[in-house]
């Protein structure tokens, strides 16, 4: 009997190549390499290049502030955010007449982007909500443009609480000789601390209801600038005349008394030898003159100064320049806080801190009738204090009557 044939598999899988040789497969591998980078390197060559990103130089006018507004900006960000907040409690958002709920739901978009606007984002925390208040690194920055203080150059520290201490060198290095073998002399170099602390600063203003609705940039350092002169003026005020217990020392306290004197008189050699002798009493301290140095003096006497000419021209040529004006090659800052102060000073900057301990608060609509007078009282809460490291870096003429 024949044998029964098999049937053939429905898919015969074909015969395992034989391995390639160890020496064989180490020849290959590179010229394997070689070709494949080569013909990837040939289709990017062909492929055209994407095209580079168009700067057109457009700015967004919404979302925008203005050049050199930043910090003001984002305080009236977080006015505008407190603004809403108190408007959705009262129901105005919907409740209000249509063109005031358009303006409402505009400036409602316009919050939302700012969440994710780089400028504004950090305003506002992780989980969406705004926060009223702006830190306190920033209100250095914030306050800067209008302080006399603050333009000067004065040393500024944020964010360090309840107080900071800093040291001070109150005599000056000694150096002496010593014969060969003798011991080194005993001194005794004195020093002292000075302590920043946290003094509560109230400003309040009043803003109008049409520019919170407004949902721009602009419009938000246009509110930001109205808190901005409110608590610049505080500030300064304190920094200078501050009389201490609850608000800082001002300099003009903390100086060294004998470092101020009156007026030699009232005619033109008098002017220039009182405007000399001031950086005059300072070198004598021996504090060096850093680029801090500089005058400071109401306006009224600002613009009297001048005024004054002689046979050879402007007595004081640097005070020409109305925008930069100097005297000594130092800049010569006025004030309307210096009113009626009958003063002149002159100072090294540098040896005045300026401490913000903690964040600024903002508090929006004191009374129940902002909304109806279409006004917001804005009450700013800050914490902050000045100190003067060296007592004798500043000088100051009194009895001005010029």
């Amino acid at each position: 009997m024949s044998p029964k044939p098999q049937p053939s598999p429905a898919n015969p899988q074909p015969p395992a190549p034989p391995p390639i040789p160890p020496a064989v497969a180490a020849a290959i591998e590179p010229i394997v390499v070689k070709t494949v980078e080569a013909a990837m390197a040939s289709r990017a060559a062909a492929a055209p290049a994407p095209p580079a990103p168009v700067v057109t130089g457009v700015r967004d006018l919404q979302m925008d502030p203005e050049e050199g507004k930043i910090y003001e900006a984002r305080m009236g960000v977080v006015l505008k955010a407190a603004y809403i907040t108190r408007a959705r409690a009262l129901g105005l958002d919907r409740s209000s007449e249509a063109p005031l709920r358009e303006q409402y739901a505009r400036l409602d978009q316009y919050l939302l982007k700012c969440k994710s606007v780089g400028a504004f984002a950090s305003l506002f925390g992780q989980g969406a909500e705004s926060l009223p208040v702006v830190q306190s690194t920033e209100i250095i920055e914030f306050l800067r443009p209008r302080m006399l203080l603050m333009k000067a150059g004065v040393r500024r520290i944020g964010g360090y609480g309840g107080k900071l201490v800093i040291g001070r060198q109150n005599t000056g290095a000694v150096a002496y000789w010593v014969a060969e073998g003798e011991p080194a002399q005993k001194t005794e170099v004195k020093g002292g601390l000075v302590e920043l602390g946290a003094h509560k600063a109230m400003g309040r203003a009043q803003i109008s209801n049409d520019l919170l609705r407004r949902g721009d940039s602009t419009a938000s350092a246009l509110v930001g600038v109205d808190v901005q002169k409110a608590m610049s003026v505080l500030f300064d005020e304190s920094g200078l005349f501050g009389k201490g217990n609850k608000q800082p020392l001002g300099l003009l306290k903390a100086m060294d008394q004998t470092m101020k004197s009156d007026i030699t008189g009232v005619t033109l050699q008098n002017k220039l030898d009182d405007m000399d002798a001031l950086p005059a009493a300072v070198e004598d301290k021996e504090h060096d003159m850093d680029e801090s140095a500089f005058y400071f003096m109401a306006a009224k006497t600002f613009w009297h100064l001048r005024a004054q000419r002689d046979e050879g021209g402007w007595v004081f040529e640097g005070l020409r320049d109305m925008k930069n004006p100097t005297h000594n090659g130092c800049p010569v800052l006025r004030s309307s806080i210096l009113r009626d102060k009958k003063l002149i000073g002159f100072g090294i900057a540098s040896e005045l801190y300026f401490g913000a301990a903690t964040e600024m608060n903002v508090t929006m609509g004191e009374s129940g009738d902002d909304f109806a007078n279409d006004l917001q009282h804005v009450r700013v809460v800050g914490y902050a204090d000045w100190q003067l490291r060296h007592q004798t870096a500043f000088a100051v003429k009194e009895k001005v009557t010029y």
